[in-house]
């Protein structure tokens, strides 16, 4: 009755179902045994995954607030997690509200330099006059700043979110505010977060852009963070931590047709945990996705789909026919139910065990069942590479020297630049824009960067949000970017955990080297990024030579020729 019910909504009969009591997200959540929506799409701090470079970032404007440096800057693309750090760093504060005042913009976007005033005036609890003028309205905030600070000790600060909406003449009071200091330091701090078309405003204004402290600039999150924050969000609102809901290459797809994008990826996985439980599987797998970034494509590239006046008849008319059906084939498989005991719709849906198609897919069950048994590698079907094959995953532990050719002769040691396709964008312009030169498609580059991008079908065809790495025009270099995961103090104990972890991923590439903590020496695990996946950039990266490597260990997928 449970699948009804969502069927209904989904079709928009919610309103109009008897039950008018019924709260649709709590049996969501119930049906999945979470406590709550894992993917809202509000900024909830309590959902929060700090990847080290977001943390480094919050780091630094904490202590920037602390200092009273005055102006500082959070510049990232649509849907990157601006307003969520907005949210999280306010939250930092509220433990020390005698000592700091913290106060939120939503939108600075005024009509006038005296509006903007007035407001910011009664932000700070003071009272504008009805009628003032921008010099008695400046007179008037300087005058509640240097009581706050100067009076009470108290750090005033001010967050702006939706900076872009600044205009000049509002860009100008803000530079006018920050003019307001002590002898010791600015009497007003803020931090505006914008999208990073304020900064070419902002660089045609020095006498602004010379106050600026800080500027931290907002990056997609990479595959293994992609992974980490969907674990978090599902295990924060009361998923069991061992429990795998989404499989890797649900994830992987996910992280790819997302471009990184937190706000995005969020958005695409609520879909596609809707799509897995109407259709009662088991996990989010790829076909889930798919079907998701079918239904919401326009909403994540920004691509308007154009239909005539019949097909939209004709779409109208098949989604009717379908619905109608479907309504059927559900009250047909309800109303028995209602002459038997209920049933427990969450059991079903975690429990339920595919029945085999054939005799041959029996029996090749029973066989994989018995290898099993003996203790053979168990494969699990989420890494099927045919009908007639099932990969084993090994772990390899490989030489510096060794595992640095194979990648050699793959080109993976390639330096490049990292691309998002735009609308409207073709490949000889992303070149010629952002390596300047023109592009030969019988070339060696083109050789490579066809390596670079193995899961480019047709270089003619891009699609916008698609990423790519374009290949200097330069030797491969002997060095590779790596994020530190983990430090130790002995080697043993690092080759544990890098294996422990290769596990636990099932992918990838860990690599042992040398690091300094904290004056003592010790051996770090490094992650290196995968094929595919948004290069990481930020305060966390680290660029590591091969004379410096120790240990390489990397899953290798072998497939393996399963007999009928």
């Amino acid at each position: 009755m449970d699948f009804l019910r969502l069927f209904l909504l989904s079709l928009g009969f919610g309103g109009s179902w008897p039950r008018m009591n019924w709260n649709p997200e709590m049996e969501y959540f119930e049906l999945l045994k979470l406590t709550r929506e894992p993917f809202s799409n509000s900024p909830d701090p309590e959902l929060f995954y700090a990847t080290p470079t977001f943390l480094q970032a919050l780091q630094k404007l904490e202590i920037a607030i602390r200092l009273r440096r005055g102006l500082n800057l959070v510049l990232g693309d649509v849907g990157t997690g601006k307003t969520t750090m907005s949210r999280v760093l306010l939250r930092a504060f509220e433990s020390e509200q005698e000592r700091f005042s913290v106060h939120l913009m939503l939108d600075p976007g005024f009509p006038s330099d005296e509006e903007m005033l007035a407001y910011l005036i009664r932000l700070l609890g003071g009272e504008p006059p009805s009628k003032g003028s921008r010099v008695s309205l400046m007179d008037g905030l300087q005058h509640i700043l240097l009581r706050e600070t100067l009076e009470k000790d108290r750090v005033v600060v001010l967050f702006i979110d939706e900076g872009q909406k600044l205009s000049p003449s509002g860009l100008e009071t803000l530079r006018e505010l920050l003019n307001f200091e002590s002898n010791q330091w600015k009497l007003l701090q803020v931090v505006v977060f914008a999208q990073v078309e304020l900064w070419d405003r902002l660089r045609r204004m020095p006498n602004l852009l010379d106050r600026v402290n800080l500027i931290v600039r907002l990056q997609a999150l990479s595959l293994h963070e992609t992974r980490a924050m969907l674990h978090h969000r599902l295990t924060q609102s009361g998923m069991d931590p061992q429990k795998q809901l989404f499989t890797p290459r649900a994830v992987r797809l996910i992280q790819k047709l997302s471009a990184g994008h937190p706000r995005k990826i969020i958005n695409l996985c609520h879909h596609s945990l809707l799509r897995a439980i109407t259709t009662q599987a088991q996990q989010v797998d790829l076909d889930s996705v798919k079907w998701a970034y079918a239904q919401i494509r326009e909403i994540l590239t920004g691509e308007e789909k154009e239909q005539s006046p019949r097909k939209r008849s004709a779409r109208a008319a098949a989604l009717g026919a379908i619905a109608a059906a479907g309504l059927v084939g559900l009250a047909v498989m309800w109303l028995p139910a209602r002459l038997s005991p209920p049933e427990n719709p969450l059991l079903e849906f975690q429990e339920k065990t595919p029945q085999p198609e054939s005799k041959e897919q029996e029996a090749r069950e029973a066989q994989a069942q018995a290898s099993t048994s003996a203790g053979e590698p168990r494969v699990s079907q989420d890494l099927a590479l045919g009908q007639n094959t099932a990969p084993v995953k090994q772990l390899l532990a490989l030489s510096p020297e060794e595992w640095l050719g194979k990648l050699g002769e793959s080109g993976r040691l390639d330096s490049g630049v990292r691309v998002v396709v735009r609308k409207g964008d073709t490949l000889s312009a992303l070149v010629e824009r952002n390596l300047g030169m023109v592009l030969d498609t019988d070339s060696e580059w083109m050789r490579r960067f066809k390596r670079a991008n193995p899961g480019l079908i047709n270089p003619d065809r891009l699609q916008p949000g698609d990423s790519l790495i374009l290949p200097l025009q330069k030797e491969p270099a002997k060095e590779l970017e790596a994020e530190p995961l983990a430090w130790f103090p002995s080697r043993e104990r690092a080759e544990a955990w890098a294996r422990q972890e290769l596990e636990r991923l099932g992918e990838g590439t860990l690599f042992l080297a040398p690091q300094q903590r904290d004056g003592s020496g010790g051996y770090g695990v490094f992650r290196v990024a995968v094929e595919g996946e948004t290069h990481m950039q930020g305060f966390a990266r680290s660029r590591i030579g091969a004379g410096e490597m120790l240990q390489v260990f990397t899953i290798r997928v072998q497939p393996t020729r399963v007999e009928p």
